[in-house]
């Protein structure tokens, strides 16, 4: 699923970002993505518009991913 949201973030990075190969993880523990994002020009809105229902679908399956994260723990801990 990561690999996908980075091949689909892609066309929306920095140019200096693209260079960037996968996460960082910072020493506090949370995740770094490591670059910017580009100025949002007429061809990126275009790619942006083909590609909002993949990123929609990637958002609904990290929201099933984490209810049935918190329905386990929940569970778990009664």
């Amino acid at each position: 699923m990561m690999r996908g949201f980075r091949e689909m973030e892609a066309p929306f990075l920095a140019a200096d970002a693209e260079d960037h190969q996968g996460l960082d993880i910072e020493k506090s523990g949370r995740v770094s993505l490591g670059g910017s994002y580009a100025r949002m020009d007429i061809r990126r809105r275009y790619i942006w518009l083909q590609a909002k229902s993949d990123f929609n679908d990637v958002a609904n399956q990290v929201t099933r991913i984490q209810a049935r994260r918190i329905a386990y723990e929940t569970s778990n801990t009664l």
